[in-house]
């Protein structure tokens, strides 16, 4: 995953544009996540599961 994030861009032009569309794309969900976590799972965050 990592070598097709830094070679996913068709052209050295549209580099940045494409790593900035994929931040983009990962801070969304990783902000979705851990709102799913906060709120409608009510557990905190980095809380280990003791069920």
């Amino acid at each position: 995953m990592l070598y097709v994030a830094l070679n996913n861009s068709p052209s050295p032009k549209m580099t940045q544009l494409v790593y900035s569309i994929t931040g983009g794309i990962l801070v969304f969900l990783s902000i979705i996540g851990a709102l799913w976590v906060k709120f409608y799972m009510k557990r905190n965050l980095f809380e280990p599961d003791m069920n």
